[in-house]
């Protein structure tokens, strides 16, 4: 069967799109406005085996998993790691088109993952929604308070953040315009409250659909919204071929920078990929310590501390077990077991 690699340049009212044979000659090239009917129509309507490639973007996700079964495979790779079409000087949608499908055709792309599964996607959003919503309401509640410290008002005795504390902090304001402002974002913190409680709820909806979240809940320190945020961020343990993979996507894998075998600089953790992760595992931490009986993770951070007398490198190693024994129990479908590291 003819192998055939289609470029799509995916925009908001128009797409751009090219179409490369096995030895780089075009087939066929062309613009379709933006909707799933056309979306399809332009990739099946060729004889061969079609394989496309878009850039990850807002509508790359929908694309991915409407094309899924009109095409023999479909790819989306990372723009951050395509110079050859951010940088270029001639940048114009069929250009990148043009440029994906030949990217494609030599195997030349950095590939992001996509659920194929609707309910999985729909359950990253829900959780995405929540973490949004939560930043949103820390963002509120510091600029509460720096509006206080900016009038001079203390607010160590009184809690800022309810109704009581706030309008007896507000009284200390001379200004009345001032007052109205604080008040303003009170009333938005209160509104973001609520409406991180409803995005909770809609989550616990989940669970019984995705079994995995309730064997997260047994793991010490672990709550509903970081077994949430896990699932949601790796989707599948089975997309990371070792740990050291997923440690790397959760940023802690470190980075040893060199030329000619000579070091480059100090190592440092990689601040690429998620920070959404690497907060989960950071907070399982914290709540595992926080807890009463002993546990896998305390014996682990005790132990580094022991070997590496650093606070610090003793939490990164801990956070790097936490991870490893959520993606063995979620790749082996087994349970939490607390003395793994006595056997």
């Amino acid at each position: 069967m003819k192998q055939l690699y289609f470029g799509i340049d995916l925009g908001v009212k128009v797409c751009a799109w090219h179409l490369l044979d096995r030895d780089g000659s075009t087939v066929n090239k062309g613009e379709f406005l933006t909707s799933e009917r056309l979306l399809i129509d332009s990739v099946s309507g060729h004889v061969g085996d079609v394989h496309v490639l878009m850039e990850e973007c807002e509508l790359s996700g929908w694309a991915y998993r409407a094309l899924l079964e009109h095409t023999k495979s479909v790819h989306v790779c990372d723009p951050r790691r395509n110079a050859w079409i951010a940088k270029a000087g001639d940048k114009r949608d069929e250009v990148d088109a043009y440029k994906l499908a030949e990217q494609l055709r030599i195997k030349h792309f950095k590939e992001v993952y996509n659920p194929e599964d609707e309910e999985m996607a729909a359950f990253k959003k829900a959780v995405q929604q929540e973490v949004r919503l939560a930043r949103l309401l820390t963002v509120t509640k510091l600029h509460i308070k720096a509006q206080l410290r900016r009038e001079g008002v203390s607010y160590r005795e009184d809690n800022p953040y309810s109704a009581k504390g706030i309008e007896g902090l507000v009284r200390n304001i001379g200004n009345e315009s001032v007052q109205d402002l604080i008040f303003q974002n009170f009333r938005l913190m209160k509104h973001l409250e609520e409406e991180k409680k409803i995005a909770i709820a809609q989550l616990r909806r989940f669970l019984p659909q995705i079994p995995i979240l309730k064997a997260f809940l047994e793991v010490p320190g672990a709550g509903l919204l970081t077994s949430c945020r896990f699932v949601a961020y790796v989707q599948t343990p089975h997309r990371f071929s070792s740990i050291r993979k997923l440690w790397k996507y959760c940023r802690l894998a470190v980075i040893k920078r060199s030329s000619d075998g000579k070091p480059i600089g100090r190592e440092r953790l990689d601040r690429n990929a998620s920070g959404v992760l690497k907060d989960v595992s950071r907070k399982v931490f914290m709540g595992a310590r926080a807890c009463k009986s002993d546990n896998l993770f305390k014996r682990t951070y005790r132990k580094s501390l022991a070997r590496t007398g650093n606070n610090v490198h003793a939490r990164l190693n801990t956070q790097r077990k936490i991870i490893a024994v959520f993606y063995a129990m979620w790749r082996n479908g087994t349970e939490y077991n607390d003395t793994i590291d006595r056997v």
